[in-house]
């Protein structure tokens, strides 16, 4: 756009050079039109764009023009946002927009509406109402059908979706349903959303299944999660200032660095590999040093030994020394800043 045309853009103040634009054929004057609205407080305005939505031919420009209705007058737009959700003819896209919408205008009947929309069949619709859900009080009312469509949906979108909403709220109920579908799920994104989950809900006896598909999943990024599950509900600081009975805590200690440690020894993936290393070092279970050295003796990748390492300096236990007195001399500076490190915690904790 040359400089005479951003000066004249800047000039259009009169609404009926803006009616005009919105009449051109050529999209970019009626984007530019739609935001010369945003800037002058026209009492036409809000019919004007309420137009738009209805009858423009291009989905980027009527969801442009929703979404600024949403910014300057929310309250009175649910006769709209009916029509544009009740109309099956109506794009999906345009549909979809309008549910977000609903949960800008939190009202109890923009609510009622969601639910409903909580059994659409449409994906983009569905997913909509599962994130906008969240910001209702009213929300509990509609967590049944959410834990349904987490077992029940064919659409791997809202599955996943509808873990993270169940995760993010911390519903403690749907514990042994996202379990089941990080066993059971066949989408990769969809167990890692349920180990996401997991995480949020904080629950120490969800180990014994977090270690089981740790060992069982085929997919590299959803193994990573659940390495980062184990360790992070097992980390040494939280447990300790937990009221937790301690024979349960060793059970399921024992159980995590087992499956921590056989991963770290094997996994072909050097990501979940420094991930179980990391995890070990936040459990802090000195059980786990014979395997770490182990490792550190048999892994060749830089970032798994450096984080095993670091793993070992916070284990604190000298029989990890002598590896680490090796590594220390390594040609990757990665690895000996960590071992270095590590020797320091080591010498300190027996100080």
């Amino acid at each position: 756009m040359t400089e005479t045309s951003e000066s004249e853009k800047e000039e259009i103040k009169d609404l009926h050079q803006i009616e005009e634009m919105l009449n051109s054929n050529v999209s970019g004057k009626r984007v530019q039109a739609i935001h010369l609205l945003r800037q002058n407080d026209f009492p036409e305005t809000n019919n004007l764009l309420q137009k738009i939505v209805l009858t423009d031919s291009q989905v980027p420009i009527q969801e442009l023009a929703l979404i600024s209705l949403i910014e300057f007058n929310p309250q009175n737009l649910m006769q709209l946002l009916k029509k544009l959700y009740n109309d099956s003819t109506e794009k999906k896209e345009i549909r979809a927009r309008a549910v977000w919408a609903l949960s800008q205008i939190k009202t109890e009947e923009a609510f009622e509406l969601l639910k409903i929309a909580l059994d659409d069949k449409i994906e983009e619709v569905l997913y909509w109402a599962l994130i906008g859900s969240i910001s209702f009080e009213s929300f509990p009312e509609v967590l049944p059908k959410i834990r349904k469509l987490l077992t029940n949906s064919r659409q791997s979108l809202i599955r996943q979706t509808a873990a993270w909403v169940l995760g993010f709220i911390r519903d403690y109920d749907s514990k042994e349903l996202l379990e089941k579908q990080l066993l059971q799920d066949a989408h990769p994104s969809v167990k890692l959303l349920c180990a996401s989950a997991l995480i949020r809900l904080d629950d120490i006896t969800s180990i014994p299944i977090l270690s089981k598909a740790l060992q069982k999943d085929a997919h590299e990024m959803t193994r990573r999660e659940i390495a980062y599950a184990l360790g992070s509900i097992l980390e040494y600081n939280k447990i300790n200032s937990q009221n937790l009975e301690s024979l349960s805590i060793r059970d399921y200690k024992a159980t995590a660095v087992r499956s921590l440690s056989k991963t770290l020894l094997r996994d072909q993936s050097y990501i979940v590999r420094r991930s179980c290393a990391e995890a070990l070092g936040k459990i802090r279970d000195k059980s786990a040093v014979k395997h770490l050295i182990n490792a550190m003796s048999m892994d060749t990748n830089q970032f798994v030994r450096s984080e095993i390492a670091l793993a070992l300096g916070i284990l604190g236990d000298s029989s990890a020394i002598e590896i680490l007195t090796k590594a220390s001399r390594s040609q990757y500076r990665k690895i000996v800043e960590a071992a270095k490190k590590a020797l320091q915690q080591i010498r300190e904790s027996s100080e």
